[in-house]
C-alpha cells in the first residue's frame, strides 16, 4: 500500500497548480518545459530502489531527465550501478549535466530519443521570463537517436545486463518504443507519467498508454499519484514490468 504523502505548507499546492498550468500552456504550443517539483516521494524511491534490487538493474536510462531528478532520488534511494541520461534542451542539458560531474556512473548526453536517428525541432521556452506571455520561445533541432542505436554501446561499455527505463518524455512515449524493439528484452521495468483526464495539450488517456506497454509485455506494478485531489482524478507516475524473462534478453 503507498504510504499518504505529508501535508505540504499552503503555498505549495499553489505553486504546483502554478506549474502544471504553465506546463498546460507549454505543452499545447510544443515547447519543451521544465516538469513540476513534486512533494517527498520517499515512498516512490523506496519501492523503485526494491524493484531495482529484485530485478537486478545494474543500468537506468533516463528519458527526457529534465534538471535531474529522476537519476538524483534513485541515488538517494542507495542505486549505486550506472545512469545514462539524456536530456535534449540544452538548458536543462547544462544542469544535469553539472550535477552529473562529481558522479563517475552517471553519465549525460544532449539528444533526444525517439524512433529513429535524426533530428527533433523543438521549441524551448525561455523559462526565466516573468510570464508565459511574455517569455521568448526559440525554435531548435536537436539531435535524435533510437533507443536501439544507444542501448547496445552502453551495454557493452558497462558491461550491463537489466535496464530501468525511466521516460519522463509526454506525448512521445509511442516514438520511444518504437525505436526500442531490438532493446526490449534487456528492458526489466518502465516508469513513465499517466493523465487520467483528456486534456487540451494533447497527454494521451492513461488507457492508452497501458494498452501501448501491455502490448510490448509490459504490466503496471506500482501507481504513484502527482496530485493532492483526493476528491477528483489526477495524474500519476506508473512502474511497469516486463512479463518476458524478466528483462534478461
Amino acid at each position: 500500500m503507498i504510504e499518504a504523502e505529508t501535508q505540504s505548507p499552503p503555498a505549495a499546492p499553489r505553486l504546483r497548480r502554478l506549474r502544471s498550468t504553465f506546463g498546460a500552456i507549454a505543452g499545447g504550443l510544443g515547447v519543451a518545459s521544465v516538469p513540476p517539483v513534486l512533494p517527498d516521494r520517499s515512498d516512490m524511491t523506496r519501492a523503485l530502489v526494491g524493484i531495482f534490487k529484485v530485478l537486478a538493474i545494474d543500468l537506468v536510462i533516463d528519458i527526457g531527465a529534465g534538471s535531474g531528478a529522476f537519476g538524483t532520488m534513485a541515488r538517494a534511494g542507495g542505486y549505486g550501478g550506472h545512469i545514462a541520461s539524456f536530456e535534449p534542451v540544452p538548458s536543462l542539458f547544462a544542469g544535469v549535466e553539472a550535477l552529473a560531474a562529481a558522479d563517475r556512473r552517471w553519465e549525460v548526453s544532449p539528444v533526444a530519443i525517439g524512433a529513429g536517428a535524426g533530428t527533433l525541432p523543438l521549441n524551448i521556452m525561455d523559462l526565466g521570463a516573468a510570464s508565459a506571455r511574455r517569455a521568448t520561445i526559440t525554435r531548435r533541432d536537436v539531435a535524435m537517436r533510437s533507443l536501439d542505436q544507444v542501448l547496445p554501446p552502453l551495454l557493452a561499455r558497462h558491461d550491463a545486463r537489466r535496464v530501468f527505463l525511466n521516460i519522463d518524455a509526454p506525448l512521445r512515449e509511442r516514438e520511444i518504443l518504437a525505436g526500442a524493439e531490438q532493446s526490449l528484452g534487456r528492458i526489466g521495468a518502465v516508469q513513465t507519467r499517466l493523465s487520467t483526464t483528456l486534456k487540451s495539450d494533447g497527454m494521451p488517456h492513461y488507457l492508452a498508454i497501458l494498452s501501448l506497454f501491455e502490448a510490448k509485455h509490459f504490466s503496471p506494478h506500482r501507481f504513484f499519484p502527482l496530485g493532492e485531489d483526493l476528491a477528483g482524478p489526477v495524474d500519476f507516475t506508473c512502474c511497469l514490468v516486463s512479463n518476458a524473462k524478466n528483462g534478461t534478453g
